[in-house]
C-alpha cells in the first residue's frame, strides 16, 4: 500500500471517529439506479471522460453476491480519475454487482469498505448506496461506492 492511500484512508477513518459529527450524505440525490446511469453519459468518439465534478446518487439496489476484481479497462479510467483529481490510485481495487429492476450493474467499492461489505451484506440484501459519477470509457460508465447501508428486510 503506497503511503498516498494510508494517508488518504487514516484521513477518512479519523474523521469518522474523531469525534465529529458523522458524515453528511446529504449532497447525494436520491435517485434510482437507472436514471442516474441514464444521466452519466458516454461521448461518442472519446476514449474516455473524467467527471470532475460531484455528480452524487443515493440509490436503492440489491446485492447479488457477486463480487470480483476491477478488470483492467475500468481500473485504467480510475487511475485517470485519480491523477487528473489527485485521489489515492488504488483506493477500489473490487467491485460488486447489484440489481436494480430488471438491470444488474458493477460498481468499484473503495477498499475501507470492503470488509464491513463483505460482514453486512449477504447475497440478496437490499441496499442504499452512496455512488458517485467518475467518468466513463467508449463503452461503460463507472460510478463508486463511496458508502452503504443495508436496509431492513
Amino acid at each position: 500500500m503506497s503511503y498516498q492511500t494510508i494517508s488518504f484512508m487514516l484521513a477518512f477513518v479519523s474523521a469518522l471517529f474523531s469525534g465529529q459529527q458523522a458524515p453528511d450524505w446529504s449532497d447525494y440525490k436520491s435517485s434510482s439506479l437507472q436514471n442516474a446511469w441514464s444521466l452519466a453519459y458516454v461521448i461518442k468518439g472519446a476514449d474516455y471522460t473524467i467527471e470532475a465534478g460531484d455528480v452524487k446518487f443515493a440509490v436503492p439496489a440489491t446485492y447479488t453476491g457477486e463480487r470480483r476484481e476491477i478488470g483492467k479497462i475500468r481500473r485504467d479510467l480510475l487511475r485517470r480519475w485519480s491523477k487528473t483529481l489527485q485521489h489515492p490510485v488504488d483506493y477500489c481495487e473490487h467491485e460488486i454487482q447489484v440489481r436494480a429492476g430488471n438491470d444488474s450493474y458493477w460498481l468499484p467499492l473503495q477498499n475501507p469498505l470492503l470488509q464491513p461489505f463483505i460482514q453486512e451484506a449477504p447475497a440478496g440484501s437490499s441496499l442504499r448506496l452512496f455512488i458517485m459519477y467518475i467518468g466513463a470509457n467508449s463503452e461503460d460508465r463507472l460510478f463508486v461506492v463511496n458508502e452503504f447501508q443495508v436496509l431492513p428486510k
